[in-house]
């Protein structure tokens, strides 16, 4: 079987994994101890994984054979928490209408910038030169 003909199960297979990186590799040593989310796997084989909790939000592709799946439990009290702060949250207030200003009735010798100018300002009168 192909490459090619491989990713696609791959990508079922890694897809929003959490992983861990084998750390006795040179190259993945800095990734030892943390843990990433595989987010796809490009089309040469290798598994992009972002990894949690870090102030770098780079992808990094990493071979599937270094990575290890990982259990992380989402804590259900965290969903709950935004739910509840949503419903308390308060209504917006409703933006009360301003009334529109009348634009000049004679706008026929107003020059296209002027006109712009007039639109822009919600039909106000147009600033002095």
């Amino acid at each position: 079987m192909s490459l090619l003909e491989e990713v696609p199960g791959l990508q079922r297979e890694w897809t929003d994994r959490f992983v861990q990186v084998d750390g006795s590799i040179p190259e993945l040593k800095r990734f030892a101890g943390l843990t990433g989310q595989v987010k796809t796997v490009n089309m040469s084989g290798q598994a992009l994984v972002e990894f949690v909790g870090s102030e770098d939000i780079g992808w990094y592709d990493i071979h599937p054979q270094f990575l290890t799946v990982v259990e992380v439990e989402v804590p259900a009290e965290s969903v709950d928490d935004t739910e509840a702060t949503v419903e308390d949250a308060p209504a917006p207030a409703k933006e009360t209408a301003a009334p529109a200003a009348e634009p000049p009735a004679d706008t026929s010798n107003l020059s296209p910038l002027e006109l712009a100018r007039l639109q822009d300002s919600s039909g106000a009168a147009p600033a002095p030169a």
